[in-house]
C-alpha cells in the first residue's frame, strides 16, 4: 500500500495588516490550489494576524501591536516609542523563534518590505518566493536611488524568487541586475464587491439620510491604532463637507481595528461625535449589515449627519462610494485602483505622517491628493475634485493604470505550488 506523502509546511512572513491581508488572500488560493500537498502557516511580524484567522490560517510565533504599528522607521518619535514598549525584546524574540523552528518549515513566502527577505535569508534559509508588495521606483525622489544595491544581494540567491508590484520596478531592478517577475499587484484583488453585503451598506446609508444618488465619502481611517485619532478628524471633514453641501453628500466608515473595550466609542465622545446603535436609526436589516453603529455629532439632533461605521464591507464600501477620504496605505491604493480619487491629509499618530504621504503621493502619481491638515482645507479638496468631471476622471484613471489589472493573487499562488508542491 503507497503512504500518503506528507504535506510541505509553508511559512508566510508579513508584517503590516495590509501584507496580512494579501498574505492571507494568497495562502487561501494555495490551499485552494494544492489542497492536501501544502500546509501554509503564518508568521505575522507585526499585529496579530487577525486577516490570517479570518480564513482559517494558523498563526504562530510571537507578537504584539507596537506603538508605532510598524512605522518606526517613519521618524525617531515613532521608534523612541516602539523601543519603550518592548520592539527590541520582540524582536529579539521573534528571531529566536525563527531559529529554534526553522527546521519544522519547508519553505518560505515573505509579503511586504525587506524583513521578510533577510529574515530568511540570513536565519532560515529556506526556499523562498518574496511578493514585494512594500516597494516601487515610482516612490524614489528625482535623482535619488532605489536603496543601496547591496540591499537586495538577497535576491540574486538562486532559491529566492522575487514578485515586484509593478513594471516600472521591475524595468529598475533588471537594470541592477535582479530579475524579478511583474503579473499584476495582489493589492488589487479580493475587491469584488459581495451584491448581498452591499445592499446591507446601501441600506445603512439609505437609514442614515443617503438619497440613493448623492455622492458618497468614503472614510478609511485606517487598521492600526491610528484609526481612532483618523476617524474622529476625517468625521469633522464630513461635518463640514455636509454642511457646505446643504446635505447632499453621505459618508460611511469602512471600519478595521477591534473594538477593545469600547474604545471606537471613547474615540468619537472626545471628538464631539456619538455612536448610535444602528437598530435605532436603521431598519431590521442593519443587525444583519456588519455594523458597529452610526456616528452623528453630539447634541445636534436630527440636524446634523448620520455616518454608518461598518466592518467586513471593504469592497462594498469602495463599490458604493465616489471618492475616498483616507489616511490609510493598503486600502487607499485599493481604492485608487478602483477608480476612486484619494484625498488624504498628515495624522496625529504614526503612520499618516508628511513623509509617509508625500511617499505615497509619489506612489500614486496624480490618483490621490495631499491636502493641509485643515479640516475645511480637506473639505474643499474633496468638494474641487466631485464638482470637476475632468479632474475626477483623471484621476479615476490614473489609479486604475497604476495599480494594474487584478489577477496577480493566483498567479502567484499558482507558482508557489509549482514550486513547492512536490
Amino acid at each position: 500500500m503507497q503512504q500518503k506523502a506528507h504535506a510541505r509546511t509553508i511559512l508566510f512572513l508579513s508584517n503590516g495588516y495590509g501584507e496580512d491581508t494579501v498574505g492571507a488572500r494568497i495562502a487561501q488560493s494555495v490551499q485552494a490550489l494544492a489542497g492536501s500537498r501544502l500546509r501554509p502557516v503564518a508568521f505575522p511580524i507585526v499585529g496579530a494576524g487577525d486577516p490570517y484567522r479570518l480564513v482559517g490560517i494558523p498563526v504562530i510565533g510571537p507578537r504584539a501591536h507596537l506603538p508605532s504599528g510598524g512605522f518606526g522607521y517613519l521618524n525617531i518619535r515613532n521608534a523612541v516609542k516602539d523601543v519603550l514598549a518592548g520592539s527590541v525584546g520582540m524582536a529579539l524574540r521573534q528571531l529566536q523563534f525563527a531559529w529554534r523552528h526553522r527546521d519544522e518549515w519547508d519553505a518560505v513566502v515573505g509579503v511586504g518590505d525587506k524583513v521578510s527577505l533577510h529574515l530568511n535569508h540570513r536565519i532560515l534559509r529556506k526556499p523562498m518566493i518574496w511578493v514585494a508588495i512594500a516597494y516601487s521606483i515610482r516612490c524614489v525622489p528625482p535623482g535619488g536611488r532605489f536603496g543601496h544595491p547591496w540591499l537586495w544581494r538577497p535576491v540574486l540567491d538562486e532559491e529566492i524568487e522575487a514578485f515586484v508590484r509593478d513594471a516600472e520596478t521591475r524595468a529598475a531592478l533588471e537594470a541592477m541586475g535582479y530579475p524579478c517577475p511583474y503579473v499584476g499587484s495582489p493589492m488589487r484583488d479580493g475587491l469584488d464587491p459581495n451584491p448581498a453585503v452591499r445592499r446591507k451598506v446601501e441600506v445603512a446609508l439609505q437609514a442614515s439620510g443617503w438619497d440613493g444618488s448623492s455622492p458618497v465619502v468614503a472614510l478609511l481611517p485606517g487598521s492600526r491604532k491610528d484609526a481612532f485619532l483618523n476617524l474622529r478628524h476625517q468625521l469633522e471633514v464630513f461635518r463640514i463637507l455636509h454642511s457646505q453641501s446643504g446635505g447632499h453628500v453621505a459618508g460611511i466608515v469602512a471600519w478595521a481595528p477591534p473594538d477593545a473595550g469600547g474604545a471606537l466609542t471613547d474615540a468619537l465622545r472626545e471628538g464631539g461625535w456619538e455612536l448610535q446603535g444602528g437598530a435605532r436609526r436603521c431598519d431590521r436589516e442593519w443587525r444583519a449589515a456588519r455594523g458597529e453603529g452610526v456616528a452623528v455629532p453630539a447634541h445636534a439632533g436630527k440636524k446634523g449627519p448620520a455616518v454608518p461605521i461598518v466592518r467586513e464591507a471593504f469592497p462594498e464600501v469602495l463599490d458604493v462610494c465616489s471618492i475616498v477620504l483616507g489616511q490609510a496605505g493598503t486600502a487607499v491604493k485599493q481604492a485608487a485602483g478602483l477608480g476612486k480619487p484619494a484625498v488624504t491629509f498628515p495624522g496625529a499618530g504614526t503612520q499618516a505622517t508628511p513623509r509617509f504621504l508625500t511617499v505615497q503621493a509619489r506612489l500614486l502619481r496624480g490618483a490621490v491628493t495631499v491636502s493641509d491638515p485643515v479640516p475645511e482645507a480637506v473639505a474643499r479638496e474633496v468638494m474641487a475634485i466631485l464638482s470637476d468631471p475632468e479632474r475626477y476622471q483623471a484621476m479615476a484613471e490614473v489609479g486604475r493604470r497604476l495599480m494594474g489589472e487584478p489577477g496577480a493573487t493566483d498567479a502567484i499562488a499558482r507558482r508557489i505550488v509549482e514550486r513547492f508542491a512536490f
